[in-house]
């Protein structure tokens, strides 16, 4: 692979395709990363690419360092220059760029997992901090243990009547198997029954083993985009609506009466929040009042999936049918 290109160079690509060396011709997402590479997430994998040639990334069901699934939802670069990437099947990866390898992630019953494997959207706070959502509520990442926080998700288990000789069988340390043992025929939450168990090296080998032994329960809220500003989390809701999370009271709030439809895309804009719909177009909402102006010529699009804000603050609004530019002061 070459050197990447700036985003001057970008300015050279006229088309690219399945012909030219990409694994699938169904793009989902791209992201540019710190020394010019674009990445191409597609439905049948993950693809690098300099200007010149493209590099092709799959899973391997053989190796645990492989890209955690095939089908990209979506690709994000932190400031970190950390290359995340969510998909549909299975979780999260992390691009370890200095070993050619990814650090994933998925759901488990630890409440220290990813809350879902369906990665829905990748954002980053003001403070550096990651936001990952899926279809089953909203996760943090803890750098330091390599761990989630969950938001807006919750489990109950109950373990099965086989579980102590199981667990002895499999040569469960002790400590972890007396713990286990005192929920026998109980049904508690995710986060009773792994009460002071860490999420560790040495412990995830006994607790995946433990899902096998385990009824579980999921409930989550499905989010299906996100946009972080400062301590709030705006979120569109996977069955319609708007919501915000402020992170540091922990409350919840929901503006059903003011949209309803399904969210598909949003755009943080100072004390404005874009929103992009299912059958209702553009919305502009205005956080302060809590008020929604709309955009009528957008109106009969069916589905906004993506919203931009240009250097001098045009916002650009995609659609199946390509770009609309919005006229953020005669709203048209």
């Amino acid at each position: 692979f070459s050197p990447g290109f700036t985003q001057r160079d970008l300015s050279v690509i006229r088309h690219v395709s399945k012909e030219d060396g990409l694994s699938c011709s169904a793009i989902t997402s791209i992201a540019q990363d710190h020394q010019g590479f674009l990445w191409v997430g597609t439905h049948s994998g993950l693809n690098p690419y300099d200007g010149h040639s493209i590099k092709v990334y799959r899973n391997n069901p053989n190796d645990s360092t492989s890209l955690c699934d095939n089908s990209i939802t979506c690709l994000f670069v932190n400031r970190l220059g950390e290359l995340w990437i969510g998909t549909t099947n299975n979780g999260l990866s992390i691009y370890d760029f200095r070993n050619d390898r990814f650090d994933n992630f998925n759901w488990g019953v630890h409440p220290n997992s990813l809350s879902g494997n369906r990665v829905t959207s990748i954002e980053e706070d003001d403070q550096g901090n990651m936001w990952v959502s899926t279809l089953m509520g909203l996760n943090r990442y803890q750098r330091e243990s390599k761990t989630f926080k969950r938001f807006l998700s919750s489990a109950t288990v109950t373990a099965k009547p086989h579980l102590a000789d199981s667990l002895k069988k499999a040569g469960c340390p002790s400590y972890l198997l007396g713990h286990f043992l005192k929920f026998r025929n109980k049904t508690v939450s995710d986060e009773e029954f792994f009460y002071d168990i860490p999420l560790t090296p040495s412990t995830r080998r006994w607790i995946s083993k433990l899902q096998e032994l385990l009824s579980i329960k999921l409930y989550g809220t499905g989010v299906r985009t996100m946009e972080v500003d400062h301590k709030n989390v705006w979120i569109g809701l996977d069955n319609g609506g708007l919501a915000k999370l402020d992170t540091e009271k922990g409350s919840f709030h929901t503006y059903s009466d003011k949209i309803s439809h399904k969210i598909l895309s949003l755009l943080n804009d100072n004390e404005f929040l874009w929103i992009g719909t299912m059958d209702g177009g553009v919305k502009r909402f205005w956080k302060k009042r809590s008020e929604v102006t709309d955009f009528p010529e957008t109106a009969n699009v069916k589905f906004i999936k993506s919203l931009y804000k240009d250097s001098i603050g045009n916002i650009l609004a995609g659609d199946e049918d390509g770009l609309s530019l919005l006229d953020r002061r005669q709203n048209r």
